[in-house]
């Protein structure tokens, strides 16, 4: 059933009095564009927000629940909305089971920032069988993808080598990363960099948050530099011996992933993949991730909350396209006078 739109809830669904909202640079890309191929954005892109507003993961307080939910009145809750219902408004209805129990470890804040980044990270890594003791290499730590997937392989015992400027390579070594490898070093430093640390063991996962559609992200050329980083060693080996995935590519790479989500086509290379995330069905991975937090191995870093107004979100999604966040945007929807503070220590 689909949920409804606040109010009592449908069968399965609960209505939740949001507290804090995350914003995504899909949401960015979404309103100010960049997601949707130039000549589609001005036709389509405001069309798939309008009136809807954006998000997609929030945390808050149970207002009302549907009976066999397993939720009550009250209960302290993160998860995601279905496509087409925004989380950053005052109240959201969704399925059960896009919904866990908020870990108390965390602050609203924190918990609304964690949803669509770490479900990105643990698909990821459970779909290529990332575990511990196996290698990733990360490219792009210190985002909002990056430095929550960082924690996440690290949970998992993998050890990470995580590529990011030199203002997040403090970050991504509080995070847990084995090795810090800054890309403004220039390309062929960086590849040399890579093919020297694969010499002990190649790679065994690339996780690519930086390229997108946009040239400022693929001129990077991640893709060509890892694939062509080479081992040192007399072997010549190729540095990364599994999947390089990519979270963000162009309407080409997209319709492929569309092929593949939809009836199994796989029209990639077999050591190419485009994530596509999966909301449905996912109370459980969401569970575990807050099992992480519990345990204290995995926090998002807020790096400041917007105000619940329009011209608020507005420039804050300026500054997500504008790539100067290091961590997660949360928009506050509402004050909780129970929460504590918390910070990452």
């Amino acid at each position: 059933a689909r949920p409804g739109r606040g109010g009592a809830p449908r069968r399965g669904c609960v209505v939740v009095d949001v507290v804090c909202a995350s914003l995504n640079p899909v949401d960015a890309k979404y309103l100010l564009g960049d997601k949707l191929p130039a000549a589609l954005d001005a036709l389509l892109g405001r069309r798939l927000v309008e009136g809807q507003g954006v998000g997609f993961d929030f945390a808050g307080v149970v207002a009302s629940a549907a009976v066999g939910t397993g939720f009550q009145v009250g209960d302290r809750v993160f998860g995601t909305t279905p496509i087409g219902v925004a989380s950053i408004a005052d109240q959201v209805a969704t399925p059960a089971h896009q919904v866990a129990a908020m870990p108390r470890a965390l602050s609203f804040a924190e918990a609304a920032a964690l949803p669509l980044v770490g479900l990105t990270a643990l698909q990821i890594f459970r779909r290529n069988g990332l575990c511990e003791g196996q290698r990733l290499l990360l490219l792009g730590a210190g985002g909002g993808v990056g430095h929550v997937a960082l924690q996440v392989a690290r949970a998992l015992g993998a050890r990470v080598t995580a590529v990011a400027g030199a203002a997040s390579a403090d970050l991504a070594t509080k995070l847990g990363a084995e090795h810090v490898l800054d890309y403004t070093q220039g390309a062929d430093k960086l590849q040399a960099a890579i093919a020297a640390l694969a010499a002990e063991r190649p790679f065994d996962l690339c996780l690519d948050t930086v390229t997108s559609a946009d040239d400022r992200d693929r001129a990077s050329g991640y893709p060509a530099l890892v694939a062509a980083a080479r081992s040192p060693a007399g072997d010549g080996a190729a540095a990364l011996k599994g999947r390089y995935v990519n979270i963000g590519g162009r309407l080409g790479d997209w319709l492929r992933a569309a092929a593949r989500k939809v009836c199994g086509l796989d029209a990639f290379p077999k050591e190419r993949e485009l994530f596509w995330i999966r909301f449905p069905e996912t109370s459980g991975e969401l569970a575990e991730l807050a099992a992480m937090a519990e345990r204290g191995v995995l926090r998002p870093v807020v790096a400041h909350e917007v105000a619940f107004k329009t011209a608020a979100i507005a420039d804050a999604c300026e500054e997500l396209l504008g790539r100067r966040v290091k961590g997660k945007l949360v928009v506050r929807v509402r004050e909780d006078p129970r929460e504590t503070n918390s910070s990452f220590g």
